[in-house]
């Protein structure tokens, strides 16, 4: 693929998974009278997940950066929105959790080496 195509890959990529994240990331369960903020965890997670997998799968930083830029746009534009400030993205400690743990995981895929594939033997890698 070529780099303009990673990069519209990678933004799409990080498009959606700004979006599903922004609404997850306040999701939380009661244990024992405990709120555990699971949802931060969550969408964290699938950040990384997300992320790594498309890195490794194109093997191009350059879909990382399209990823990046994605979940960046999409969770400022959230962030801007006045009448939706309070309920996508309110002013409380696990949303600032979310904001910091998510920039830092999107530039860490940017600045990271790409994970390469584990060489299997008896499989020429080259006719890939």
């Amino acid at each position: 693929m070529t780099r303009p195509v990673l990069m519209v890959v990678g933004l799409g990529a990080g498009a959606v998974v700004a979006m599903g994240s922004a609404f997850v990331h306040a999701d939380r369960i009661k244990v024992g009278g405990l709120n555990l903020p699971y949802g931060v965890v969550l969408a964290i997670a699938t950040i990384l997940v997300v992320q790594l997998w498309l890195t490794r799968n194109f093997q191009s930083r350059t879909c990382a950066a399209g990823y990046a830029l994605g979940w960046v746009g999409i969770t400022v534009v959230l962030a801007l929105i006045p009448t939706a400030q309070d309920l996508i993205l309110p002013n409380q400690g696990r949303t600032w959790a979310y904001l910091g743990l998510g920039a830092v995981a999107v530039s860490m895929g940017v600045s990271l080496p790409v994970m390469r594939r584990p060489h299997i033997l008896g499989h020429n890698s080259d006719t890939d």
